[in-house]
């Protein structure tokens, strides 16, 4: 079954300075950039050739929880690789 990672999610405590940081030091490109429905975080992707990188900042307070926040893959049949876990 095909499976790869397809980004890696980070919480930041500030959105602009993290985008400059991985477009300066990782030539990373900034692809999508939004508030959540909810309005509870500003997230932005940035992509190089083969990864993506979800950065997000929350809005509403000061999260202590800084950091990586979640790993996600890529799979060409999702039902079939969730039974198989």
């Amino acid at each position: 079954m095909f499976m790869e990672v397809h980004h890696v999610g980070i919480i930041v405590r500030d959105l602009n300075k993290s985008i400059k940081f991985y477009k300066e030091n990782f030539e990373l490109e900034e692809i999508n950039r939004f508030i959540t429905g909810d309005k509870t975080k500003e997230v932005a992707f940035l992509k190089s050739k083969n990864i993506q990188v979800e950065l997000m900042q929350f809005l509403d307070s000061e999260n202590k929880n800084l950091g990586p926040d979640h790993l996600a893959f890529k799979v060409d049949d999702l039902d079939k690789k969730y039974n198989e876990l």
